[in-house]
């Protein structure tokens, strides 16, 4: 009878958080095909980003997607910023968010409509799992219920839709409970369970892991101590949970140090921290006080009897956890007249990449999956002082509830509690249906288009292309991420070429195949001479064809009749010097021109990274007077007889005065590349 009774509370309770699911994105619902979420409390120019920001999840997600059900083995391969391998590196990967996309996707073939299905899922999925957990460990369904609630209902994760990776911490309930299952019982399979909710929380993003794993790792060391008497039957399963762990974050995370490496990117100067006031009442990371207040109860009644479940009662480790994470997530917190720096500010010199990530303040999200659990002994003690059971019990867990809900939906109530409403409004995102019908007609190969959209000042333009191209996910020449990409000015250079069949060659070898011209996006007269010159210029007859036409795109097929090569050889430099080049001491970059010499278009090997070469200067004389390594950024594409630019970075120059330089890479074959003469002119002061 127990049995059925806590089936029917959770069913129950499933029923319910779906429905406040539902309720929280209702402004989708009318149309989830076309709609998507938006903030109304933001400042407008906040509003047209965060939106840029969703066109850019939107098109990550549902491309890793729909990769993941048609060809898991280009996750990795296609992506933005074409042709930079591995780019999803410059932001976040959200392979967490793309898996629980997958299934929508496969079911519906509408990337918004899915996105929004996947945005229900993760108001739904945190209340099952904080339920789980909160049942597991005080026994009562009314408890765990509203623990559950107070979990789904943080406020990030109704007010950021835009954002998702930032709060996935959904699986960090369920990594809680099979790490206590693990500590309390020993055996493989609650350890492997552990394993694998944490490795789900790898996939979400880094945010998501530093918190979770931040209470994991408070929590754990407790029951370590609590448990050691016991330690042969949970040290070697938690043991080989950590591998597989540590496994999985080595093959998501490790391309990003790689990235780092090859680029020199992923590198801030600074790192966003909340300010300690920012979690006071009226302020946007205020927990609530309904939160706060069974959190208090439920410490307060800790220090009047323990509440033991397999020998544990964690509500005071789970407090110290909350604050710890909160602590993580401001840059100092003021103390006996010192400011004392948080972890993380601290661990961010220690920890390879931990300081490219630009904003640690949100791992403070994360201090509710410790909070919400506390607040179950906090309903329980409630139930009891009052003297409250069965019914009654279930009575003040639905008024508790109802006072979540107020807070959190009555605009009047969560303004003066967290700052701002929580409603979301929705906004009309999807493309004209002809558009997607042409580009999922014939979307190949990778995707360029114009006007170019990439580099740190046209980046924003790539909004609307990556919600089309969320319909058709290929390798796209957009760029919007949290660092740009190191060869968008090359890329540029070609596009900015165009209508050139040299520029057509070389964009052609760099694997792209489709063209879509943004007509509304173009002045007329622009526009107009660009598809003119594509249709009738003789040169491009063999190289372009028009696929199909919108009224605001048009649609064309590249290609090439020259065959493509990656012999250094097709650049090497003749007996003569090259033109002229001019470059003042400490100028960071050095550019030189190199020239296919060749009758195949040169393209650079896979993957593109730069070459490591020798630098020798040479005087008038012939005497080689300086000789440096340094790595050189080929040209990626060089059509026959045309010329492109490699760059040099932070040349360390002889004096000023005139040189011969020669360039030629480290590895063999020995193939000189450059030959120029060098003018150095003294540093401007």
């Amino acid at each position: 009878m127990l049995r059925r009774s806590r089936i029917a509370c959770s069913v129950l309770a499933a029923t319910a958080y779906l429905a406040v699911a539902l309720w929280s994105f209702r402004a989708v619902l009318p149309a989830p095909a076309t709609l998507l979420p938006d903030n109304p409390y933001l400042d407008p120019a906040f509003t047209k980003l965060g939106r840029l920001d969703l066109a850019m999840v939107l098109w990550t997600v549902s491309g890793n997607a729909e990769r993941l059900l048609d060809r898991p083995w280009a996750l990795r391969a296609e992506g933005q910023c074409h042709p930079l391998p591995d780019a999803y590196t410059l932001g976040e990967h959200m392979l967490g968010a793309s898996l629980l996309t997958a299934p929508a996707l496969l079911a519906t073939g509408d990337p918004i409509l899915s996105y929004n299905l996947f945005l229900i899922a993760t108001v739904w999925i945190p209340g099952l799992a904080m339920y789980a957990l909160a049942l597991h460990f005080t026994r009562s369904p009314p408890a765990a219920f509203v623990a559950g609630l107070l979990f789904a209902l943080e406020p990030g994760r109704i007010k950021d839709a835009g954002h998702p990776f930032v709060h996935g911490d959904l699986w960090g309930p369920l990594a809680l409970l099979f790490l206590h299952r693990t500590f309390a019982r020993g055996g493989a399979g609650n350890a492997l369970a552990c394993a694998l909710f944490v490795g789900l929380t790898v996939l979400e993003s880094l945010y998501a892991l530093l918190g979770v794993l931040l209470v994991l790792a408070t929590y754990g060391l407790w029951a370590a101590f609590v448990h050691r008497a016991a330690w042969r039957r949970w040290a070697v399963p938690l043991l080989s949970a950590s591998v597989l762990v540590l496994a999985v974050a080595a093959l998501v995370l490790h391309p990003y140090l790689a990235a780092r490496d090859t680029w020199e990117v992923l590198v801030r100067p600074g790192t966003m921290f909340l300010p300690l006031d920012a979690y006071a009442p009226g302020r946007f990371a205020f927990p609530g006080w309904m939160l706060l207040a069974l959190v208090a109860v439920a410490l307060v009644d800790r220090l009047r009897r323990r509440r033991l479940e397999e020998g544990e009662d964690p509500r005071i480790v789970l407090a110290l956890a909350a604050l710890l994470v909160v602590w993580c997530s401001v840059r100092t917190v003021p103390l006996a007249g010192a400011e004392v720096p948080a972890p993380l500010l601290v661990l961010k010199q220690l920890v390879p990449g931990l300081d490219a990530v630009r904003a640690l303040a949100s791992v403070g999200r994360c201090a509710a999956l410790a909070a919400a659990l506390v607040a179950a002994y906090g309903v329980l003690a409630i139930a009891e002082r009052t003297r409250a059971g069965g019914p009654a019990a279930v009575v003040i867990a639905v008024l508790l509830a109802i006072g979540v809900l107020i807070e959190r939906w009555v605009p009047a109530a969560s303004t003066a509690t967290f700052g701002s409403g929580l409603d979301l409004t929705a906004f009309p995102a999807r493309p004209d249906d002809d558009d997607i019908a042409l580009v999922r007609a014939h979307a190949r190969g990778a995707v360029l288009d114009l006007p170019f959209a990439g580099g740190p000042q046209r980046a924003l333009a790539a909004g609307p292309y990556l919600t089309l191209g969320s319909f058709a996910p290929r390798p796209t020449a957009a760029c919007y991420n949290s660092y740009p990409s190191p060869l968008h000015q090359q890329v540029a250079g070609l596009v900015d070429a165009l209508p050139a069949a040299e520029a057509i060659d070389a964009l052609v070898a760099l694997g792209f195949e489709t063209l879509l011209v943004h007509l509304d996006r173009m002045r007329p007269d622009r526009a107009a001479a660009l598809e003119s010159a594509l249709a009738s210029h003789p040169q491009l007859a063999a190289r372009v064809a028009l696929l199909g036409r919108t009224e605001r795109i048009s649609a064309w097929r590249l290609g090439s009749p020259i065959a493509t090569g990656d012999d250094l050889a097709q650049l090497a430099a003749d007996a003569r010097t090259s033109e002229a080049v001019t470059v003042a001491t400490g100028a960071p970059e050095l550019r030189v021109a190199l020239q296919n010499r060749s009758e195949r278009t040169w393209r650079q090997a896979q993957p593109i990274a730069p070459t490591p070469v020798e630098l020798r200067w040479h005087a008038p004389a012939g005497a080689v007077v300086h000789v440096e390594r340094a790595r050189m950024l080929l040209p990626l594409a060089v059509a026959p007889g045309a010329s492109g630019h490699a760059t040099v970075g932070a040349p360390q120059v002889p004096p000023p005065g005139t040189y011969v330089l020669t360039i030629a890479p480290v590895a063999p074959p020995a193939t000189t590349l450059v030959r120029a003469t060098v003018t150095v002119t003294p540093a401007a002061p």
